[in-house]
Parts: structure tokens; sequence; C-alpha cells
């Protein structure tokens, strides 16, 4: 009887196996509202395709994913995928509203360092200084013109101009798929800036800033061309080739004697490369709460003949995203970078709080200690965030707004607590502050994170670090990526 028992559970585990792993067929996706979207934009995003099998038990889960993959292409407001399942053929429905993709702007634009330098200018003037001695921000003017999504082919170029402060040309272009049977992407820029100031050197944490009022105290010519192959709709390698030429005025030895590597020249020119290799499984990329996302970088420069310069920079970077309940979600990632070379620029180097982007997507921030500034040969940042969702992120439809492509935007409200730690280290020949460096550095703090329309976020924190400041911020981007 016992083996009889055990043979009818036995099929019965079985049967329940095989009718648990149902297959269901693919055989038509349709895609309604790309009225300028170019509908292989929209299927080369999705990791299923017209004739795949899927498991009837994961077609949920399935669905949902491909509906972020479209959603992260930045293009549309609005991504819904609706499924008719006959027998076991299935359709799908993707339907889209587009984003406005041409985007004049113009305005002022902060050259301080973050949201902490501003409103301490702010509250010196309002609070110590009569008005005849007021501190007036570094602010440049500004007109620029994005457009997105040029032809339907989720093509993007920009152009931006910036006078006073600053005289600055930025211009770029990206061609996603540019060549579709090896999928990969082409990306090009130039860029060209006069500095009229700079920071010249840091002293115990504190940015220094040098100013010519004269000739500029720098003039740079730059310009980059990339190719990025992606394997999966997840995967992909990134690398650019880049050329940089730098002219400083003689003054710039006045402010920090070290800040080239030959003392006897003032132009600083070589060419580079950088390779990332990423995996990025986020869930959205604007403000992830599930996935991943790890890269590798690496930035070569110099080695050739006429380069003034020759070094080497080693990333890596992840980030983990997990919901707890419904409400509660966890973050966590670490950030490392470290510079090898005998004799690296002082612009080159590896910065806390002082944005020199020479890597993609890359930023050397630590909450708590927005007042300083920092430069290092390597740095390792860990962070963790904890979030209270009070509105939870979706999609909100404004029907009295007369514009069809605002009416539909995410809006979400998020409480969050966080601790961020790290640790900076310098061997080079210009390691001339070291207020922060071979310490251990740590800050933690409450925000309110709020998303807004077009995915813009808002970060509102009140921070403590290792001395005990507090300090409040104002962030517009996520914090772990």
């Amino acid at each position: 009887m016992k083996v009889r028992y055990t043979l009818f559970f036995f099929f019965i585990g079985i049967f329940t196996f095989l009718f648990s792993q149902q297959k269901v067929y693919l055989q038509e996706i349709d895609i309604e509202g790309n009225k300028r979207t170019k509908a292989s934009v929209i299927l080369r995003e999705m990791t299923i395709h017209i004739g795949d099998s899927l498991e009837k038990n994961n077609l949920a889960a399935i669905l949902l994913r491909n509906q972020q993959n479209i959603y992260n292409l930045s293009l549309f407001n609005l991504v819904q995928i609706d499924s008719v399942l006959t027998e076991n053929r299935l359709s799908l429905k993707i339907l889209v509203k587009e984003r406005w993709y041409v985007f004049p702007m113009g305005g002022l634009v902060s050259e301080e360092r973050n949201s902490y330098d501003v409103l301490n200018i702010i509250k010196k003037n309002a609070v110590f200084l009569p008005p005849r001695e007021w501190v007036i921000p570094r602010f440049s003017y500004d007109a620029t013109l994005v457009w997105l999504n040029m032809t339907g082919h989720n093509n993007r170029a920009w152009l931006a101009v910036q006078g006073g402060f600053a005289q600055r040309i930025y211009t770029g272009y990206v061609h996603p798929w540019l060549l579709p049977k090896q999928h990969i992407d082409f990306y090009a820029g130039l860029n060209y800036a006069r500095e009229k100031q700079l920071i010249a050197q840091t002293i115990q944490g504190q940015s220094q800033w040098g100013r010519t009022d004269s000739k500029p105290i720098e003039t740079e010519y730059s310009g980059y061309v990339a190719l990025r192959k992606r394997f999966d709709a997840f995967k992909s390698i990134y690398i650019s080739v880049n050329y940089k030429y730098n002219q400083f005025n003689d003054s710039i030895y006045r402010f920090n004697p070290l800040y080239l590597p030959n003392s006897d020249k003032t132009i600083v020119a070589y060419p580079s490369m950088v390779v990332q290799y990423m995996n990025d499984k986020r869930d959205v990329k604007a403000y992830p709460l599930k996935g991943y996302r790890y890269r590798a970088l690496l930035r070569v420069a110099g080695f050739v003949p006429g380069a003034t310069s020759s070094f080497v920079k080693v990333g890596a970077t992840f980030a983990h995203y997990k919901p707890l309940t419904k409400r509660l979600f966890l973050s966590y990632g670490t950030h490392n970078i470290i510079s090898l070379g005998k004799r690296i620029p002082y612009f080159e180097k590896n910065f806390l709080w002082i944005d020199k982007q020479d890597m993609p997507d890359v930023y050397n921030e630590l909450r708590g200690y927005e007042r300083y500034a920092a430069d290092a040969q390597g740095l390792t940042f860990n962070k963790v965030d904890l979030k209270y969702a009070i509105l939870p992120r979706k999609i909100y439809h404004f029907k009295w707004i007369p514009w069809s492509k605002f009416q539909d935007m995410p809006w979400g409200i998020y409480a969050t607590s966080f601790l961020d730690t790290g640790y900076m280290w310098d061997n080079s020949f210009n390691n001339q502050d070291t207020f922060l460096k071979n310490k251990f550095l740590y800050g933690y703090g409450l925000g309110l994170n709020v998303i807004g329309t077009y995915d813009l976020l808002g970060r509102f924190e009140v921070s403590l670090n290792h001395f005990n400041q507090l300090t409040f911020n104002v962030h517009a981007t996520v914090p772990i990526r």
C-alpha cells in the first residue's frame, strides 16, 4: 500500500509541475500612441518577441519588466501593456503617451559646488553682512537647446552656450542603434570653456578659488567619440575616445604651485580612452526601488608621444534596491575609484563635492560633507538608504491641463533615513590638504524625496557628519546609483 500511495503522490506532483509550467505563445504585438517614435525603438527594449514561448505563471512579471524597460527610455509619460490570452495564444497591446521633446531653456546657472554653498552665501548675507558688503554667488547665464527623439529613433542633440562667470559652449549628439544589427549606439561631443575662476586647491577641507581679472585662468578644448555595444536589454559595454587640451594662465602657480605636473609648462594635452561595462536591471532608473546596477570602469589617459601626462583610473560601483514591504524600501551601494600615475594634474584627481565628471555618470558625493571639498588619489564610499512611501510613486492623469504631453505625470513622496561612510587616501606629489584623508568619514540623517513632472527629483535632507555638524541640503539626483 505504501508503494501505491508513493506512486500516486509522485504522479500528482509531476502533473502539478507540468501544469504550473504551462506555456503560452506570443503571436502579436500592437503599439499605439507612438506618433513620432518608431515602433522599432520600443520593440528593441523588450525581452520578449513574436514567436517566443512564455511561462503562463510568470506572465505578469514579464510584462511588468517590459513596461519598465520601455518607460526607462524617457520618451513617454505613460506606458501600458495589456494582454489578451486566447487558449495558449498571447496578444499584446502597448499604449504609450509621448513626452515633449524640444526644450529651449535659459536663465542663471549656479557655479557653486552644491546647494550648501549657495544657501551658506545667502545666510551670511542676510545675517552677518550689511547690504553693501553682500557676497554675490557665482552665476553664469545660460541658453540651451535640447532636442530629444529628433527623428523618432531616440536620437538626441544639445547645444548650450554660457556667459558671465565663465564662457562655455557644449554640444553633443547621441544616436542609439546606429548599427542596428550589431546593437551599437553612437555618441559624440565637443566642448569649449574659458574660465576666469577655478578651484585651485583646498585648505582644511575648504575650496580655494583662483581668479584672474584680465586673461582667463584656463581655456579648455575637448571632444569625444564613443560607441556602446548592447548585449541585451540590461548588459552593455561603452568605449569612448577623448582628447583634452587645457591652457592655463601663469598665475595658476600663484594659487597652487603643484596644480600642474610640470612647473615650467602651462599647457596640458593628452588623449584618453574610457571603458565601462554595465549590468543595469533597475525597475525605474529615475527613482529605482527594485533591482540592481553593477559597473566596472577604466580610464587610460596619455601614454602616446606628445602627451603631457599619463595615468590610469580604475573604478567599480554597485547599487541594490530591495522592497521590504509595499511601502518600505531598502537601497545600498558602494563606489570605489583609484588613480595610478606619478604626476597627475590636480584637476584630474578624484574629488569630493567638486564636479569633475571624467567617467560616465560617476559623482563623488558623501552626504553630511556638503560643506567640505577634498581631492584624493583613491576613495571608497558606501551608502545605505531606507525609504518609506508617504505617497507611492505612480502616474497621475491631470485632465484639466490643456496640453496632452503634460497630462500624465509621475508623482511620489518618500521619507528617507540614510547612512553614508567613506575613506579617502592620497600618495600623489600634490597631496597638500590632508584634512579629510586617512580618516573614517560618516554622515547620517533624514530626508524627504519628492518626484514630479518628467521624473524630476527633489531631495531635501538634514544630515550630521563625524564632526557633529548639522547641515540642510537640497539635491536633484538619486544618491545611490
